[in-house]
């Protein structure tokens, strides 16, 4: 399998048809030799079921030769902050 690297961004992104993701795919081309990016806060998936998978097709924009297929589990997640007792 070819490796890719995902590194985590300190974007946050909003919901929606084109779903941005606080991520950056990095991967090598191996026709070119160059190293390719796919920034998930410009790039987007279309309508994604999260929870579900779903296929991002990667490909090498200097000599579009090189075509990876991640399989990818969109995820939402929340975090507790802190809590406090509730107060009418």
């Amino acid at each position: 399998m070819k490796q890719v690297i995902v590194r985590e961004t300190d974007s946050t992104v909003e919901g929606g048809k084109r779903q941005h993701f606080p991520v950056v795919f990095e991967w090598y081309c191996e026709d070119c030799q160059k190293t390719q990016e796919l920034d998930m806060t410009d790039g987007y998936m279309m309508y994604p079921i999260f929870g579900k998978v779903e296929e991002l097709t990667l490909y090498c924009h200097e000599c579009e030769c090189e075509r990876l297929v991640l399989r990818v589990i969109p995820r939402v997640t929340l975090d507790i902050v802190d809590a406090r007792k509730y107060e009418r």
